[in-house]
């Protein structure tokens, strides 16, 4: 749990930062942990379905106030 947060946290300051930081082995260690976090397919299947459900949802929830 504390690497990911310090992963998560060198993230975010190179976000910020205006200059490339190097390929030091904070970098490498910083680009194996996102490697190893990247969602599986079927979970992103499964989110893009519950976006459109929603989406669909306000639509019809919208068209029934102006109603």
């Amino acid at each position: 749990m504390g690497k990911q947060n310090l992963a998560l946290f060198e993230q975010t300051m190179k976000m910020f930062s205006p200059f490339p930081t190097g390929t030091g082995p904070a970098a490498k260690d910083a680009a194996k942990e996102e490697s190893k976090e990247k969602p599986a397919e079927g979970d992103i299947k499964d989110l893009n379905e519950r976006i459109n459900s929603l989406q669909k949802l306000v639509e019809d929830l919208s068209r029934n106030r102006k109603a």
